[in-house]
């Protein structure tokens, strides 16, 4: 906003009245004076000399009263221009403070030094009649490597150009050793001469304060015509009082921001570093686990069998190693979400019961399971955080058992499932369970492998979940692990699946082709033996281009393809086909997460499944997606 300064030809008039009233008086004192002069002539003809020196001396005291009655007149004016600015400033601001909202205006999360001095001359030029500004700051931590100038030309009336810019610098610079205050040109021409030239006749500064490592700094406006009013000098005051404050406000939120952006940098590029990882680590697991399940399936020994099944099992623990430090990493990231839904927690303990056996079998341990006599109990959480809490609890019981048993157990209140993980192990003491939640905490660190965070995730999933964990344990007796979640509806009201009663017959495997795509040829071929000895016809893709390129050419009912390859992946490929609107179900393969909205955005057939995976999820979903689209012709090619 302009301030709204006096009434200029209001005052221009007063000046004229007033004028005429010292011109009138002067005029009268002259006609005095010349009668007495006259009447000293006709007294002493002879004293001509007299006569002139006596006027002389009258006539020179006539013009200094008339510059006293000028000087009044100008002192009345600045009274008058005072007092209306104080006037104006009262109906306007309740600080008497033209820049009374630069505080608010200037400051910023993201502006440095510089960026806040050019914002004070934009707000100045808005707000003043100055023609020109200048502020002079501390170039150099402590003073030391000169003065930094900002300039800003405010009014047409000067020229904006490099020398008007070195004449008001040298200025100020002169200026900087005097005490503040207002400074008239045309009276001080030896340091301010150079900037009358330019039209500039007043010049007002201020100092201000800077933190104590960058020393002072000083405002300094000119103007070409009337000089500043008290209220302008006031007001500039008041914003070097401000300056001082703001600029500290404003460099200590612009280091802040600068820290927040440093640290979301880093976030992002650690967060980046353990996608490629965990994309790196989980592809070759899970070419390992394809190649243990197809060793297994055509192994026959039991011993064989055992050892196999015992490498599967490493596999899984390598595994929830990689999704603990991950979901660990998006927990502090603060990007740890939950997708809650009706889960069987029946059908996770087998599955958890199961995948750890053969680890509890070695070491002689005994692994049982006591479910709800109520039938069977239904939870609400997020699948992969359940199993993900049973592996640690489950893991951990086997791993501080070294003889004994590992007992699992379920039951309800009608609100709640508790489940239970009882060992005869090690057991904890006091001091012990006052920190077991702590992350990378680990006791009996000679006996047992680990990073320490299965627990205080497993804390942190149950309470993203709604629920919560507790632990009873006495040194050499053992521990127990109580997990209580939300309980859900009865197994009766599960829709399980939305397929009709009747149903046309399934096509056959041998029928059935299946497209293969994964730029690394080891995943091709160890997903594609396991697939070919079910009998299903096979197509093999290495990379993106050629996919599609089969896709145009060849009948096929299913696609097996890795999400991240050149050219787009999976996700090019899904996008192919809705554009094509061929609706060809596709098994999308990924060793690194997907965000929510990507995960969202997926039409109903197409799944994701996040390496490692077990082959019998593959041969789950192919036979889900050929009972779902039996009934449809599915071996079409993809219209280019």
């Amino acid at each position: 906003m302009n301030i709204n300064f006096v009434d200029f030809a209001l005052l221009e008039k007063a000046s004229a009245a007033f004028l005429a009233a010292a011109i009138a008086a002067l005029g009268l004192l002259t006609m005095f004076d010349l009668a007495g002069i006259l009447k000293n002539m006709r007294s002493a003809a002879s004293g001509r000399h007299q006569m002139r020196r006596y006027a002389k001396q009258r006539f020179t005291t006539l013009g200094r009263a008339l510059q006293s009655a000028l000087d009044s007149l100008l002192l009345k004016l600045q009274a008058m221009d005072w007092q209306v600015h104080e006037a104006q400033l009262c109906s306007t601001h309740s600080e008497r403070d033209p820049y009374s909202l630069i505080g608010s205006e200037i400051k910023s999360g993201n502006m440095n030094r510089d960026a806040f001095f050019n914002e004070v001359l934009t707000l100045i030029s808005h707000r003043s009649r100055a023609d020109a500004a200048i502020i002079m700051v501390n170039a150099a931590a402590g003073g030391i490597g000169g003065f930094q100038a900002y300039y800003k030309i405010l009014s047409g009336r000067i020229p904006d150009s490099v020398r008007i810019r070195e004449i008001l610098r040298l200025t100020a610079t002169s200026l900087m050793q005097q005490p503040a205050g207002l400074y008239d040109c045309e009276h001080d021409r030896a340091r301010l001469g150079d900037i009358a030239l330019f039209g500039l006749r007043y010049i007002v500064t201020q100092p201000f304060k800077l933190a104590a490592e960058e020393g002072d700094g000083f405002i300094a406006l000119a103007y070409s015509s009337a000089a500043p009013s008290h209220a302008e000098i006031t007001a500039l005051r008041q914003l070097s009082v401000r300056v001082e404050k703001d600029l500290r406000d404003t460099l200590r939120i612009f280091e802040l921001s600068g820290r927040v952006n440093e640290a979301s940098r880093r976030d992002k590029e650690r967060n980046d570093f353990l996608a490629h990882v965990s994309h790196d680590i989980r592809s070759p697991l899970n070419n390992i686990s394809a190649i243990i399940h197809l060793f297994l399936s055509e192994t026959a020994e039991d011993g064989k069998q055992h050892l196999l099944k015992a490498a599967l099992g490493n596999c899984a623990q390598v595994t929830e190693i990689v999704e603990d430090l991950l979901d660990f990493s998006r927990h502090q990231a603060g990007r740890l979400e939950a997708r809650v839904e009706k889960v069987s927690l029946d059908q996770c303990i087998d599955e958890v019961v199961e995948m750890h056996s053969v680890s509890a079998g070695l070491k002689g341990l005994s692994l049982t399971r006591e479910l709800s006599k109520e039938g069977e109990t239904y939870v609400l959480a997020d699948r992969r955080h359940l199993k993900r809490v049973l592996n640690n609890l489950v893991s951990n019981a086997i791993k501080y058992t070294q003889k004994g048993w590992v007992k699992i157990s379920v039951d309800t209140d009608g609100r709640s499932a508790h489940l239970r993980i009882t060992d005869s192990g090690l057991g904890l003491s006091k001091e012990q369970l006052d920190i077991l939640f702590t992350p990378f905490t680990r006791f009996h660190k000679g006996l047992c492998e680990g990073v320490g965070i299965g627990l205080s995730l497993s804390k942190v999933l149950l309470e993203l979940n709604g629920g919560t964990i507790r632990v009873d344990s006495q040194l050499g007796r053992g521990s127990r692990f109580t997990a209580v979640l939300p309980l859900a509806v009865s197994a009766a009201n599960i829709i399980t699946s939305s397929m009709p009663k009747e149903t046309a017959p399934q096509r056959s495997r041998t029928s059935s082709t299946i497209l293969i795509v994964d730029d690394d040829p080891d995943s091709v071929e160890s997903l594609a033996k396991n697939l070919a000895r079910d009998g299903y016809q096979l197509q093999r893709c290495y990379s993106t281009s050629q996919a599609l390129s089969c896709l145009r050419a060849e009948s096929i009912d299913f696609v097996l393809s890795d999400i991240n390859m050149p050219g787009g992946g999976g996700l090019k490929i899904v996008e192919a086909l809705k554009i094509a609107r061929r609706e060809i179900p596709v098994l999308l393969l990924s060793g690194q997460e997907l965000s929510d909205l990507t995960v969202e955005r997926l039409p109903e057939w197409v799944k994701l499944l996040q390496k490692p995976y077990e082959y019998k999820e593959v041969q789950k979903w192919i036979e889900e997606m050929a009972s779902i689209n039996s009934h449809l012709t599915v071996r079409q090619a993809l219209v280019a």
